[in-house]
């Protein structure tokens, strides 16, 4: 379990491109076989090892939602095609397989500090990467004909994708500045605080402003959780400073008054709505919102074939709603609220404790305005961090 973990972690910094596609619409990466080989070895462990699971609350509510999706699904059996059911039964078991992180953490013989550095250093080598394609790979025009957007002049990493390589870059940041706080050594606190600038940098080239926005509200709730209340009000105002000076207003992907992606999340919102608005107490099936559009006559076959965003809608709570209706929403709020009173009620040092709550305000946040409450390598990092802050035995 030691070396899977390790191989999670340090799997995130490849990001999407260990992608494999064996058929359409069904993709797979380095990290959902990791994560995947860890589940299989937790139901080792519960099944035929008798380990007891920690926290139950938590993981009833996680299956109360799981066993409410898969039954949505079935409802809509009679409307897929056997390869779209079994393409939708996929997304549900990836799910699965991350919400496990959270409960096979408990597994490891690590302490929450030394798995704290690893996550730093893996979103370290992120940073790098996403310099790299900066500076080298500046667009992805070329990949157009895949289903990504071309973002031109912005930082993507190797998520192919400035605003959930944003978020991520926020949790990133997040824990640098908790770990500051943390840190009693000059010298380390010095690196640390170069590696927290070099983050906000970094950020900041994305030109995601729901990651903005996410990194606002994490931060301050963090500094707040610290008291560092005086902080606040100087950072904020230096990165609205930042924000002004250097945007460019006549390149679409960096002017932050851009109206286009605006207009495309209304769109995308309206379209959730309108499909809610006739399933609205099952939803058309986890995941099968794809092949609802294209019943609704909300996309082209050929639209749907090749976008990478269709999968979902942009609003991570219109999704859960959509997919699973009133019920799965209340159900996986329902887990929502069990995962973080199990995160408030922690013995862990409080430093922890308000780096994940700082962490899920932010996904919170950021959820409205793009799916990263299903984004997979963002559900490894809140779920690794969450798991160890609630492990008693770290």
């Amino acid at each position: 379990m030691n070396v899977l973990f390790n191989l999670l972690i340090f799997s995130l910094p490849l990001g999407v491109i260990t992608r494999i596609t064996p058929f359409p619409n069904f993709s797979f990466y380095l990290h959902d076989a990791v994560a995947g080989a860890i589940f299989l070895l937790f139901l080792h462990k519960v099944i035929f090892e008798k380990e007891k699971i920690s926290h139950p609350q938590v993981l009833n509510a996680f299956l109360i939602f799981i066993a409410i999706a898969f039954f949505s699904l079935i409802l809509n059996f009679g409307s897929l095609t056997l390869s779209a059911f079994f393409v939708s039964v996929s997304y549900l078991l990836r799910f699965l397989i991350y919400g496990s992180i959270f409960f096979s953490i408990q597994f490891i013989k690590e302490s929450s500090t030394s798995i704290a550095k690893k996550l730093m250093v893996s979103g370290a080598i992120f940073i790098v990467f996403g310099y790299i394609q900066y500076l080298f790979y500046s667009n992805l025009r070329n990949l157009y004909y895949l289903g990504w957007d071309d973002h031109l002049y912005r930082l993507f990493s190797t998520f192919l994708d400035p605003n959930f390589a944003g978020i991520f870059l926020v949790l990133i940041l997040l824990l640098t500045v908790q770990y500051f706080f943390l840190e009693r050594k000059t010298k380390i606190k010095i690196v640390i605080a170069m590696f927290s600038v070099l983050a906000l940098i970094a950020l900041y080239l994305t030109y995601s402003r729901s990651a903005f926005i996410s990194m606002v509200l994490g931060v301050s709730i963090l500094l707040f959780l610290n008291k560092k209340i005086k902080v606040i009000i100087p950072l904020l105002f230096g990165f609205m400073l930042l924000l002004l000076f250097f945007s460019n207003l006549k390149i679409e992907g960096l002017n932050p008054l851009r109206l286009a992606s605006a207009e495309a999340r209304v769109n995308s919102a309206r379209d959730a709505i309108y499909i809610i608005k006739d399933n609205f107490i099952f939803g058309v099936g986890f995941n099968a919102y794809r092949y609802a559009l294209l019943r609704y006559d909300l996309r082209t076959e050929t639209g749907a074939q090749n976008s990478n965003a269709d999968a979902g809608t942009d609003n991570s709570y219109l999704f859960i709603l959509a997919t699973t209706g009133i019920i799965g929403a209340l159900a996986f709020i329902n887990f929502g609220w069990r995962l973080f009173q199990a995160i408030k009620k922690s013995k862990k040092q409080s430093g922890f404790k308000f780096l994940v709550q700082s962490s899920l305000s932010a996904i919170f946040i950021n959820a409205f305005f793009i799916n990263s409450l299903f984004y997979p390598l963002i559900l490894v990092w809140i779920f690794i961090l969450a798991g160890t802050t609630v492990n008693k035995k770290q």
